[in-house]
């Protein structure tokens, strides 16, 4: 201010304080539904913003003191195992490189008093096995489990001697299942609910196809895919198509699917049976992949093959005709919009034509029809011809 009273204009200077107190936090208590329990380890991170930090100093819940390094971080994750439910402390002081000490911080959390629950064998379910999971207490004098398995009607269980209790689950569906489970007390308190999740994997083969093969007929061939949720643990297949021989299959040793190939020798629907076999002998349940095929006609060329860049402007190539349905005289083709032509079938239900494309690097269209002494059509077949620069 001058002494004429008139002001400068405002100057702002920020600067940060640094608490001397270090900080705890354990992230894995925000978790839903919730996962911590009494017995099981507990991740806390120690913080401290003070610039001569060398680690952390620290008492869980009474017990003796313990240090930890920083490694150079203004944190440092430390691990405890709860042993009772309700409030837990970590009394803990930041370690400073000329020998002393922070003020204390004083860290309280909450343990739930849900039952913990364990099963074998560990990892993931599968559908069809059975699963066995062990209930511990979360509170003291539990007399009874109150449990219910993937949505079944509750059910009571007797606490043993030693508190646990312990139920077999065969899953049935695959996805997720969960288990739920209240302790119930001598005098009749009771904990928390404790939701536990449990992965479960199909035992089922899946079976896919990328195409739609409800026009192609007799003589194609079809392309499906094996998946199993199994992997690792199937290392091969066993498929029959409609009443024909099993065939064995060895899976995917990558983890993705496993591709087979089958000639389509039927009209009308289809049927593909699968099962998985893993290297124990176990043996999945059979899936049955319905497919359909068509009649439309079996087009080959040596010269031409399907949607492929080949042969060329003024380079004959053999179209051959057959399959598709039995019974049929005669075929019909067409290239692009130009004119129907009648060819005759042989005894075997066969025909070929001779097409030159007229120029390279041009594609063209060549549709089939079949004909049947009743006077019905197949469907049509359309191929694709490809000529490229030719010789």
């Amino acid at each position: 201010m001058k002494s004429d009273g008139s002001t400068s204009m405002e100057a702002y200077y920020q600067f940060d304080v640094i608490d001397t107190r270090p900080s705890a936090y354990a992230n894995e208590l925000n978790i839903s539904p919730r996962i911590d329990g009494v017995g099981v380890p507990l991740s806390i991170e120690l913080e401290s913003q003070l610039p001569n930090l060398t680690g952390f100093a620290y008492r869980f819940d009474g017990g003796p003191e313990q240090t930890v390094s920083n490694d150079g971080n203004p944190y440092a994750l430390i691990t405890v195992t709860p042993t009772h439910a309700g409030d837990n402390t970590v009394v803990l002081e930041a370690l400073l490189s000329d020998g002393t000490r922070s003020p204390a911080t004083t860290y309280t959390f909450g343990i739930w008093s849900g039952p913990v629950v364990t099963h074998t064998p560990e990892g993931s379910g599968t559908v069809g096995r059975p699963a066995t999971f062990t209930f511990h207490p979360g509170l003291p004098d539990v007399a009874s489990y109150r449990y219910s398995l993937n949505g079944a009607d509750e059910e009571t269980i007797a606490a043993g001697p030693d508190a646990t209790a312990t139920v077999t689950y065969t899953p049935t569906s695959w996805g997720y299942n969960d288990v739920r489970v209240t302790s119930v007390g001598a005098d009749g308190t009771e904990s928390d609910l404790r939701i536990e999740p449990f992965d479960v994997r199909d035992n089922k083969v899946d079976v896919y196809s990328t195409y739609d093969w409800s026009r192609k007929g007799i003589g194609w061939t079809g392309y499906f895919f094996f998946y199993t949720q199994l992997f690792g643990e199937v290392t091969e297949y066993h498929y029959r198509v409609n009443d024909g021989p099993e065939q064995v299959l060895p899976a995917s040793t990558d983890g993705m699917s496993t591709q087979v190939a089958v000639p389509f020798d039927r009209n009308g629907t289809n049927t593909l049976h699968v099962q998985s076999r893993t290297s124990g002998g176990e043996l999945s349940p059979v899936t049955d992949f319905d497919f359909e095929v068509g009649n439309a006609p079996y087009v080959v060329s040596a010269q031409y093959p399907d949607g492929t860049w080949s042969g060329g402007g003024g380079v004959p190539g053999t179209f051959e005709f057959s399959g598709g349905t039995p019974g049929i005289v005669s075929f019909t083709w067409q290239i692009d919009d130009g004119p129907s032509t009648v060819v005759p079938a042989d005894s075997n239900g066969t025909a070929s034509i001779t097409y030159t494309p007229p120029h390279n690097n041009e594609s063209h269209t060549l549709y089939v029809t079949g004909h049947k002494a009743d006077g019905t059509d197949t469907d049509a077949t359309s191929y694709d011809v490809y000529a490229s620069a030719g010789a």
